[in-house]
Parts: C-alpha cells; sequence; structure tokens
C-alpha cells in the first residue's frame, strides 16, 4: 500500500511540473497588458487566451498578433492549448535538449508534419532542402506553413474529438469542392507522377477539406486559403479557438 502511495504522490509531482513547464512565460509575463492589439480584429481571442496563460507577451508589452508564427511557437502554443503531455523522444537532430522549444516539441511534434509541399515556392524550400539531406530536421525557427498548421490542427481535433467524422469524397471530388471555394491555383489541378497521387498532394487537398469542413481554418478575406503562407500568431490562435470548439473538456 505505501508503494502505491509513493507512485501517486511521484506522479502528482511530475503532473504538477509539468504544468508549470508547458505554461511557463518564456516572452515575457502573464502581468503585462498587450499594448499592440487594441481594435485589432483579433482582440477578444488573443485577451481570452492570454487570460487562460496559454500566450504571452514580449518583454517590451507587446503581442506582435500580425507577426508569423515560428514552428517552435507553434508547438509550445499547442502543447499548452490542448494539454499534450505525451512524449515519444525527440529525434530532429536540430533539436537540442537545452533548447527552450524542446519540452515543448517532444510533446507536439507528432502532430505538426515537416515534409515539402508539392510546389517549390521560397516558403517550401527549407523543407526540401531538409528533406533532401535525409528529413530529420524540425526546423523550430522556420515560420509555420498555412498548409502545416492546418494538418496539425485536424489531427489534433481528430484524435480527441471522438464525435468527429465525416465522410470524405475521393480527391478529385475534394478538387471540385475546393475550386468552388478558394480561388488558389494549388487546387485547380492535382499533381499527378506516373498515374498516382504523391502524398503531400494528397495531403494539401485532403487537409485543406477537412480544415475547412470543420470550420478550423476556412480561408482569407481575399478569397484564398494560401497553403503555402505563413500564418500569424493573431490568425493560429483563432485557428485555434475554432479547433476547440466541440472537443470534449
Amino acid at each position: 500500500m505505501k508503494r502505491i502511495l509513493s507512485v501517486c504522490i511521484v506522479f502528482v509531482m511530475i503532473l504538477s511540473s509539468l504544468s508549470v513547464t508547458v505554461f511557463a512565460a518564456d516572452e515575457g509575463t502573464a502581468d503585462e497588458e498587450f499594448s499592440d492589439i487594441r481594435g485589432h480584429w483579433a482582440e477578444a481571442t488573443i485577451m481570452k487566451y492570454k487570460d487562460n496563460g496559454i500566450i504571452y507577451g514580449y518583454p517590451d508589452g507587446t503581442f506582435r498578433p500580425d507577426q508569423p508564427v515560428t514552428r517552435a511557437e507553434l508547438a509550445r502554443i499547442v502543447t499548452a492549448a490542448f494539454q499534450l503531455y505525451s512524449i515519444d523522444g525527440v529525434r530532429y537532430k536540430d533539436v537540442s535538449s537545452d533548447a527552450w522549444y524542446y519540452t515543448y516539441v517532444d510533446r507536439s511534434h507528432s502532430y505538426i508534419p515537416v515534409y515539402p509541399l508539392p510546389v517549390g515556392y521560397d516558403s517550401n524550400r527549407p523543407y526540401e532542402e531538409a528533406s533532401a539531406q535525409g528529413g530529420d530536421c524540425f526546423l523550430p525557427e522556420e515560420p509555420a506553413l498555412r498548409m502545416h498548421v492546418a494538418e496539425t490542427l485536424v489531427r489534433i481535433k481528430r484524435d480527441k474529438d471522438y464525435k468527429t467524422s465525416l465522410d470524405m469524397p475521393d480527391i478529385q471530388g475534394m478538387k471540385d469542392e475546393l475550386k468552388t471555394v478558394f480561388k488558389d491555383d494549388a487546387y485547380s489541378s492535382i499533381l499527378a507522377m506516373h498515374g498516382t497521387v504523391p502524398a503531400n498532394v494528397d495531403h494539401v487537398f485532403r487537409y485543406t477539406w477537412l480544415a475547412y469542413k470543420y470550420n478550423i481554418m476556412v480561408g482569407k478575406a481575399d478569397g484564398y486559403f494560401d497553403p503555402y503562407g505563413y500564418v500569424t500568431r493573431a490568425e493560429l490562435l483563432t485557428a485555434i479557438d475554432n479547433t476547440l470548439e466541440g472537443i470534449p473538456d
């Protein structure tokens, strides 16, 4: 009985330490007011997650809502927002154990893709280069691509929301529907090689369609989904807020 009690005490202590780590302010303090969000379109959402202890500002008192989110920041924020505690070991050569984001990458990387998208735009080149060198990099300092964020949040939602179920069309059906919703050239044709659709092409269509259907990311005001673009800090919080809707506590 004493041994069981000791194990329980240790487990509680571990959970307590994780909570401190996950919600620790690595960008400032929780008490500061953001000086640059007044009147911003995402002001209410930003304050909601500040009050919940999910996000923090910078030491100069700003939040920088329109600044692109790095992949390290993405890992930290989704770890906190979705309470990701599972550890399966970081195996990326560019994520050292003493980096501030190591713990967050360790808990979230199974959800965050790092593969290159089909077309070699400038924003996609770091992923192409990493893939050509063996694909064992996380690229923590790179801005997160909208397509990767969409896939991350869809995968988290489907993992945590047991009510989530959709009858998915085939890739041609997704293409036909996405063409009516978004203006992007990325959805106007399906890139196929030797009669087969590459995995990254399939993911672009599949996770755009799912992100749209789940109301996680429904595109930009100009009518584009912009899969190769970067996600701002405000956009990420909005997408996370949308993802959390309906997920059981």
